[in-house]
């Protein structure tokens, strides 16, 4: 028996996810030839490294980097220290050249704007480009018992109260 917040979320995904699209998304992400589907187009992986002025591995995203890479220039542009110099040096160069690693997406589905935007400022993969965009699902669950969809769906509650 499903309780009233099963309901609620189960009413949220009825009326925000139009279909499962994972076979198209997948063909065409492997589908090299004319790359239609490049992952460049997947936002929210994160980047995993580690640094000579972190030398912890750490995960960070997309943002994190970027600011990073900011304070890590202001650091350079003020250092004297001549190896402390050449650290920074590398870690940018590491940053630079850093690629995102994604989670494995079991699903792709094609979703509303609204929830596609609240997806993606919850930290989910989402895949865009000239065709369309999709969440990329890295968990097999039913969707309406997702913790993002969940909380999402709560938010959406708090605000209509």
């Amino acid at each position: 028996m499903k309780t009233n917040q099963d309901q609620a979320a189960l009413l949220f995904v009825q009326s925000n996810i139009i279909s499962n699209q994972t076979k198209l998304v997948s063909h065409l992400l492997g589908y090299k030839l004319f790359d239609l589907f490049p992952e460049t187009d997947i936002r929210n992986g994160h980047y995993a490294m580690s640094l000579n002025t972190n030398p912890i591995e750490k995960r960070y995203t997309h943002a994190e980097l970027e600011e990073l890479a900011t304070d890590l220039s202001t650091q350079l542009d003020r250092t004297l220290d001549r190896a402390i110099a050449e650290n920074i040096a590398q870690d940018l160069g590491t940053i630079n050249s850093a690629k995102p690693q994604y989670a494995k997406v079991r699903e792709w589905w094609l979703c509303s704007d609204f929830l596609l935007r609240q997806l993606e400022n919850a930290g989910e993969l989402i895949l865009s480009n000239q065709f369309g965009s999709w969440w990329g699902r890295t968990t097999e669950q039913d969707i309406y018992q997702d913790s993002v969809i969940r909380s999402i769906g709560k938010n959406v509650e708090q605000i209509f109260r």
